[in-house]
């Protein structure tokens, strides 16, 4: 009875190595890929759009852009902005994996929205060349291409952004 219970121990503590040896695997996996990378450095964008909005009322202009997560605004006084938003470790958090500063727009709702265009720096692409963008793509979609404001993708196209001030 005891020897089973070793056994089932063993195999047990076994499997744990087993499971936590993968699971290191697969996240350092993630930490060597750019794409992987920028979503969750866009994830990091995003969110501090959300932290600044619900702080100041507003997403940052498009003058403003992202750097506003990390530089006050000259209209916002400390009690109003409370950052940084984002977190400065190692590497510049405002450039993406390919060392390109990431693209920032206001849609038509107002909604702040980063994005990547991959490592191609091209818009579109597919795999490693695909744009990556810090909201759902639904809500990209929802905002028509000729009622956005925008200093990322419709600039980069060469199209003059449409309501752009």
């Amino acid at each position: 009875m005891l020897s089973s219970r070793i056994i089932l121990l063993v195999l047990f503590l076994a499997g744990g190595a087993a499971a936590l040896l993968l699971a290191r695997r697969q996240l350092s996996e993630g930490a060597h890929d750019p794409a992987i990378r920028a979503q969750r450095q866009l994830g990091a964008i995003q969110m501090g759009l959300e932290r600044f909005t619900i702080d100041t009322g507003r997403y940052p202009t498009l003058s403003e852009g992202i750097g506003a997560l990390i530089l006050a605004p000259y209209e916002f006084t400390a009690e109003i902005w409370r950052g940084p938003y984002i977190e400065a470790r190692g590497a510049d958090p405002l450039v993406d994996p390919w060392n390109r500063p990431y693209a920032y727009e206001v849609l038509e709702n107002g909604r702040g929205m980063a994005f990547t265009l991959g490592a191609d720096g091209a818009p579109g692409g597919e795999g490693e060349n695909r744009d990556l963008m810090g909201v759902s793509e639904v809500m990209r979609e929802s905002a028509p291409a000729g009622r956005r404001k925008s200093s990322g993708i419709d600039t980069l196209m060469g199209k003059p952004a449409a309501g752009d001030n």
